[in-house]
């Protein structure tokens, strides 16, 4: 009889995207940027407890002399003590490498570690305009009517589904390239600028915030849901081209006695 169970759930892991990683080496930075800070930080206590002690001892000295100079003893035994704390909170900030020991350890890097000019540039193009993308999502989240919420909101999940489909298409660098200038940019300023007029009481301003909420905002989205589908266009394609040919090979099949 078979032991295996009669159900099973597998559990598939959502491979890491740039952004992911992006974000885990900013959290990296930031845990060893405080570890630094914390290092450097007890080594000045440390030198400054050092001074204070050294120069009360050498007044001691002076004050009660009697022809024996002792000061220089316990100031050479502590000192190499601060000399080695000194040096362990130089390499921790990373204070004597060079530009050169920096470029031979990105070239010995992995291969998969390594990035394309294209990539590099595609990789900080999604990056920046994501940024651009969260600052707009809080800006249509404080807006006063529900329509211009739901429109503002639409307008940024439009945005983003379009970069992240970007992501990682190297072949779609001049899209991506026009989208963001042409497209993000524009949108990220008409967010800025309705906050700033939807702040302030102008009446001369109702009206083109009000153009802004109906007439722009669904606009974004549509302009953006367009790019999203010349994105996957390619793969459309693709998936068509393998379902004609699965098609042609079972009209071909040769039925079998």
């Amino acid at each position: 009889m078979d032991n295996e169970p009669r159900w099973s759930v597998r559990i598939e892991r959502r491979k890491p995207t740039e952004r992911d990683r992006s974000r885990w080496s900013q959290r990296r930075q930031q845990r060893f940027h405080g570890f630094r800070v914390f290092v450097m930080s007890t080594f000045l206590l440390h030198a400054m407890f050092y001074g204070i002690v050294m120069i009360m001892l050498f007044m001691i000295n002076l004050l009660t002399w009697d022809g024996f100079f002792w000061f220089p003893f316990p100031a050479m035994g502590w000192g190499i003590f601060l000399a080695m704390h000194g040096g362990v909170a130089w390499l921790t900030s990373n204070a004597g490498v060079s530009d050169r020991a920096i470029a031979k350890a990105q070239q010995i890097q992995p291969p998969s570690a390594r990035k394309e000019p294209g990539e590099n540039e595609l990789f900080q193009i999604i990056t920046r305009d994501l940024k651009m993308v969260d600052e707009m999502r809080g800006i249509a989240r404080q807006m006063q009517t529900p329509s211009a919420r739901r429109n503002g909101l639409e307008a940024v999940n439009s945005i983003e589904n379009t970069l992240i489909a970007l992501e990682g298409q190297t072949d779609e660098l001049p899209l991506a390239r026009e989208f963001s200038g042409a497209f993000v940019e524009p949108a990220y300023r008409i967010f800025v600028e309705y906050d700033r007029l939807s702040r302030r009481d102008i009446q001369s301003a109702k009206s083109v915030l009000q153009q802004v909420e109906m007439e722009d905002l669904p606009r974004i989205t549509e302009r953006a849901a367009q790019v999203h589908e010349r994105v996957h266009r390619g793969t459309l394609i693709d998936l068509e081209v393998a379902r004609e040919m699965l098609n042609l090979s079972d009209n071909n099949r040769v039925p079998t006695v």
